[in-house]
């Protein structure tokens, strides 16, 4: 998805073969082609796994998968990879968010534009050692990276683990600043309780991290008004919030600005923009808000 301050993403799956509910679809040839891969994964890898020669069975499991079409597959990913990120130079969005793994192809596609790359670390679950999210992040500061937004520990959370919710924060904020970039954590607000979140905000304070984010789009549920009023009630003015997850229309954009968010991330950033300017049509230029911070 596309992140920005004041602006938005284009409508449309980050990849073609997925709904924005994530749901698999066989709309597009690359749709199908994974829909084969998935079912030949299943029917083939238990055999090769319990076969008494692997390799006979391995050679036969990958010429069935072949002719499923990958390519068609790896093919509309980069379509699609593109197009955003072309929509994002179009509409001057703040940030691309991608997967570490896209992290180098798409510092390369921005780097003359001062919009950021950002990668997301421990995606989506955070349920990793920190050494593994701080390897993660520097590969991803090394190549190219502006922003680096990982998921907490949520299992730490739980635990009133604090200590060790701390260290990771502390050691992923640390690792970030020393390349001058940005760095989020993502709380994932919709399993989470209120005393959880203030204390991960109050945490996140001491850290001196840059953002508190609140969802990574793959929970139960998004962004929540009264998640965004106790994040910046907790962070105050120290400590950006980012709403991100189930904003898909200007009103929602407006209502999560006007309670303390600075950053949004969304799927629907085209639209949104395309809403703003219809209103400021219609209102002399202006867009309104009524902040209630």
């Amino acid at each position: 998805y596309v992140d920005m301050l004041g602006t938005s993403e284009a409508p449309g799956p980050w990849y073609p073969m997925y709904s924005y509910s994530n749901n698999m679809t066989t709309a597009t040839e690359g749709g199908m082609a994974w829909t084969k891969m998935g079912e030949v994964k299943h029917e083939y890898l238990p055999k090769v796994v319990m076969a008494s020669d692997f390799d006979s069975a391995w050679e036969e499991y990958m010429g069935v998968y072949n002719n499923c079409n990958p390519q068609a597959f790896i093919d509309e990913m980069q379509a699609e990879l593109d197009r955003r990120i072309e929509e994002a130079k179009k509409y001057h969005f703040a940030m691309v968010a991608i997967n570490s793994g896209q992290t180098a192809f798409c510092h390369n596609l921005l780097k003359d534009t001062d919009i950021h790359t950002g990668a997301a670390i421990g995606f989506p679950l955070g349920q990793t050692t920190i050494e593994s999210k701080t390897f993660e992040a520097k590969d991803a500061l090394e190549n190219g990276a502006d922003e680096i937004d990982y998921q907490l520990n949520i299992t730490a959370v739980k635990a009133k683990d604090w200590d060790y919710v701390q260290s990771e924060m502390q050691q992923i904020t640390n690792l970030t600043h020393s390349y001058n970039k940005v760095c989020k954590v993502i709380l994932e607000t919709c399993y989470l309780e209120k005393s959880e979140i203030q204390k991960i905000c109050e945490i996140a304070c001491e850290v001196k991290i840059d953002f508190v984010k609140t969802s990574t789009g793959f929970g139960s549920d998004g962004a929540k008004i009264e998640d965004i009023k106790l994040m910046k009630e907790t962070v105050q003015e120290f400590i950006h919030v980012k709403a991100s997850g189930g904003i898909r229309d200007a009103e929602t954009f407006k209502e999560m600005v006007s309670y303390g968010a600075s950053r949004i991330g969304t799927s629907a950033g085209v639209s949104i923009i395309e809403e703003f300017k219809q209103e400021a049509q219609h209102n002399n230029g202006f867009i309104t808000i009524d902040m209630h911070i």
